[in-house]
């Protein structure tokens, strides 16, 4: 009877063990997961800013602007087209911020899955970048009954 006792004693604490082990390596994988898909979405965004910069210079030249502030996403017709094939990533691009004086993106952000970028540069040169993992916690909707 004592052994039956001690194996199940024991049999418990593997399991225990067992399970802490999981949980914590699952954790460590989905944080190295979650890390690494927020280091690239980071050059994505990078990427695109670069290509935001190329094209605020040839279209400079053709005394025209990047910028449109009646669209959506702040880009004028045929801009975020060729961000995409310039910077060749798919994601949403909103422009946030311009400096009409000097023709430059002061702030955008850009979207694709669960990520978001954001970019600002501040008066002193400074450029700002965070990343963001979405989670949609609460959706509402409801038909307007006139």
């Amino acid at each position: 009877m004592e052994q039956s006792t001690i194996n199940t004693g024991l049999l418990k604490k593997v399991i225990i063990i067992s399970s802490i082990i999981l949980i914590v390596g699952g954790l460590a994988f989905a944080k190295f997961a979650i890390d690494s898909q927020a280091r690239n979405m980071f050059r994505e965004a990078k990427n695109v800013q670069l290509a935001m910069d190329m094209l605020s210079i040839e279209y400079y030249g053709k005394e025209m602007s990047i910028f449109d502030a009646d669209k959506r996403n702040g880009l004028a017709d045929g801009v975020a087209e060729r961000i995409e094939n310039l910077s060749g990533e798919k994601g949403e691009i909103f422009v946030t911020g311009y400096n009409a004086k000097k023709r430059e993106v002061t702030g955008f952000s850009y979207e694709r899955g669960m990520y978001r970028v954001t970019y600002r540069k501040d008066k002193e040169g400074t450029q700002h970048w965070d990343v963001d993992l979405l989670i949609n916690v609460f959706k509402y909707e409801k038909m307007y009954e006139g």
